[in-house]
């Protein structure tokens, strides 16, 4: 029987995968509150959203949520996942986010 060996980078790309369609999901949740009440959530948990929407897969922590200070801007990222140092041991993480949209006039 033959096995298929699933190398490291298409490993990765599968999780970014994942964590693409969530943080669109995420972002998505977040401007339909924001349109329902008129302000930002303070925190990912106040939406009631699934676990699995808003857990991040590279740390099994809550997605990175910051809103920012005009009301109407925030930060939203995955930790993302760990890279390797000098040493080739992993010791920190690149951080992911999916690209901003411009702004419309």
């Amino acid at each position: 029987r033959e096995g298929y060996a699933l190398d490291a980078s298409a490993a990765q790309h599968a999780v970014e995968s994942r964590v693409r369609f969530q943080l669109l999901g995420v972002h998505a949740a977040i401007r339909r509150f924001r349109w329902a009440n008129n302000r930002l959530p303070k925190t990912l948990d106040e939406m009631e959203l699934a676990p699995q929407l808003v857990t991040d897969p590279f740390t099994t922590k809550p997605l990175l949520y910051k809103p920012g200070n005009t009301g109407s801007d925030y930060e939203l990222a995955s930790a993302g996942g760990l890279m390797p140092g000098e040493d080739g041991e992993p010791d920190a993480r690149r951080r992911f986010t999916l690209p901003r949209a411009p702004r419309l006039p």
